[in-house]
């Protein structure tokens, strides 16, 4: 449980390193293009352990159910404009003119969003450390409690 949850920790802070060497060497170099590649990579890592090891089992349970929901509902809009500076990103990749200027401020945007992101996600992990645990408990005997009768007092 904590592995995974540090395997998360560890994606988020490589995607913001990537995005940090692709900002200080600028997309038009191809360091630059090759640390936007792997932050982009690790995104989607990140994002596909999230919804597997977090947001599906929490979104499943009764008694977690309103708050993903709700979580979800307030990253809705941030997650958007984090896919569309992705996909802006991505198409100036492919693109012979690239606008420095316009690519930098995207990538500082970017970057800006996904701290916002990874902060208010944060969040989830004592949620879901505690859903986990409440999960893994040993199952208690419906009878414990109950004497235990000899069979010798029926003999």
């Amino acid at each position: 449980m904590h592995r995974d949850l540090r395997r998360l920790k560890s994606l988020e802070n490589e995607i913001i390193e990537c995005l940090d060497i692709a900002i200080d060497c600028g997309l038009e170099a191809n360091e630059g293009q090759a640390a936007f590649r792997m932050g982009m990579e690790r995104l989607s890592q990140a994002t596909d352990l999230k919804t597997d090891l977090i947001y599906a089992p929490l979104a499943d349970d009764p008694a977690t159910r309103d708050y993903i929901s709700r979580l979800d509902g307030q990253l809705s809009g941030l997650t958007e404009r984090i896919d569309i500076l992705r996909a802006y990103l991505e198409i100036s990749l492919c693109s012979d003119m690239i606008d420095a200027e316009a690519v930098t401020m995207s990538l500082n945007r970017l970057r800006r969003r996904l701290l916002v992101l990874f902060r208010r996600e944060a969040a989830l992990g004592p949620v879901y450390s505690s859903w986990k645990k409440r999960h893994e408990a040993p199952p208690v005997a419906a009878n414990c409690n109950t004497p235990q009768r000899s069979v010798e007092l029926f003999h």
